[in-house]
């Protein structure tokens, strides 16, 4: 085969890929979006987006898409980028249901950071600012522990892999002690 035969096939194949990915976001009933801009080793900033959606009564995970960042990384460009995206795919922003980002100022800056702009187009993403202000302060203080539990697991895999293999352990633990519940409330009913 050719070099433009391997090229067109590696194409049409992405382009497959790509449109299968975007019917299943559109027929979630709701989806969320996770951001990340990053440098490369050549020095370039490249935005890269993950989606999670719901497909076949599962929760998917797989990457949307990644784009340059050519000129500034302002909240606007990344703006730019995920409309331009929505936009080409017919995606809803009523369906988005959550956005997930770094703590970079142009993603979270209050006036013009990139949740501020994608609240005011999207009322979901503003109801659900709403609803975590109005929290009662036990819940609150529940979830900003959970929260900085999970942080602190997953910021680095020296605490990510003793963690797996905790979970690992305690499973095997529940899965022995439901067993022996289970024979051992046999054992009383046969006597």
């Amino acid at each position: 085969m050719s070099n433009d035969t391997v090229k067109s096939r590696i194409a049409d194949v992405a382009c497959d890929i790509k449109f299968q990915l975007i019917e299943n976001i559109k027929a979630s009933p709701v989806f969320g979006i996770q951001l990340d801009e990053s440098v490369d080793s050549a020095n370039f900033s490249q935005l890269m987006v993950f989606v999670r959606y719901i497909h076949d009564k599962t929760i998917e995970k797989d990457f949307l898409f990644c784009h340059p960042l050519e000129t500034t990384t302002k909240a606007s460009d990344v703006l730019k980028l995920v409309e331009d995206f929505f936009t080409a795919g017919n995606l809803d922003w009523n369906k988005l249901g959550s956005v997930c980002t770094d703590v970079a100022p142009a993603m979270l800056g209050v006036r013009s950071g990139f949740l501020t702009l994608v609240k005011q187009k999207n009322c979901n993403i503003h109801r659900e600012a709403l609803a975590s202000k109005t929290m009662s302060q036990p819940l609150k203080q529940a979830l900003d522990c959970a929260a900085k539990v999970i942080n602190y697991i997953k910021v680095s895999a020296l605490n990510t892999r003793p963690f797996e293999n905790y979970a690992k352990i305690w499973m095997l633990n529940m899965i022995l002690c439901c067993f022996t519940i289970l024979c051992v409330g046999s054992q009383k009913e046969t006597c």
